[in-house]
């Protein structure tokens, strides 16, 4: 009796997907400190344990939540921007990153 010798296929690797361009987003994490903080900001590059923002601002207060997400903030928001160009690493863990179409907060409100 003859045995069919079997062969062991390796799997396809997967194409990485390279982005085009940095895209706007609106990260929501918990610093070590326990605070929960917000950045609006170009997303550079995101891995397990770090997001990279750059042309970043840092929400202090979003006013009414629904209208800070729907690009219309009330008065009550409280933006503070970081310098032009200046990048900002986030803790990927447990963090909330949304797409942000809206402008970025490039003075502080």
């Amino acid at each position: 009796m003859t045995t069919k010798k079997t062969t062991t296929e390796k799997p396809t690797p997967r194409p990485t997907k390279k982005p085009t361009a940095p895209i706007n987003v609106c990260v929501e994490c918990q610093l070590r400190d326990g605070s929960d903080s917000m950045f609006v900001g170009r997303l550079v590059s995101r891995d397990v344990t770090t997001i990279v923002l750059v042309d970043a601002a840092f929400i202090a207060y979003t006013g009414r939540r629904h209208l800070f997400f729907a690009g219309t903030p009330d008065s009550l928001l409280e933006a503070e921007p970081y310098a032009d160009g200046q990048t900002i690493e986030l803790p990927a863990e447990m963090a909330r990153i949304t797409s942000w179409p809206h402008p970025l907060f490039r003075v502080p409100r």
